[in-house]
């Protein structure tokens, strides 16, 4: 898990933005503190919301969830991205694929779950330490 938050703190050094799909994914991201403009995928047609981010933002990092729909959404998302100059931060994507692999998971909205499990386990651990002393 530090690995992940480490990981975090660099996307929201060198990105602007973090493309996400959904509401709960941008939350889970939060909760982690990325620091980055966390851009959900909404209802509009891709090209409009690229276009519009592409308005606001030089640099993105795109997390969307590493099942086959996640992939072919970060593929698109890219090339239109990349044709309006915006620098994509892939070899964030590829280093957080292989950390959430590590830990079982593929989809960024579990990332809260993961959390919750870290932090409750750390909780117990500080309340052994007490209780033994």
């Amino acid at each position: 898990m530090p690995e992940l938050i480490e990981l975090i703190r660099e996307i929201s050094s060198n990105s602007e933005a973090v493309i996400v799909e959904g509401k709960n994914d941008s939350e889970a991201l939060h909760r982690l503190s990325c620091t980055s403009s966390i851009l959900v995928l909404s209802l509009e047609p891709l090209a409009d919301f690229v276009e519009k981010t592409a308005e606001r933002y030089k640099s993105a990092t795109i997390l969307t969830d590493f099942d086959r729909k996640g992939n072919v959404l970060n593929r698109r998302i890219r090339l239109l991205f990349q044709r309006r100059g915006v620098t994509v931060h892939s070899e964030y994507r590829t280093e957080f694929g292989r950390l959430m692999a590590g830990l079982k998971i593929r989809c960024i909205e579990s990332l809260g779950s993961v959390l919750e499990r870290v932090e409750d386990l750390l909780q117990r651990g500080i309340q052994d330490m007490r209780g033994s002393r």
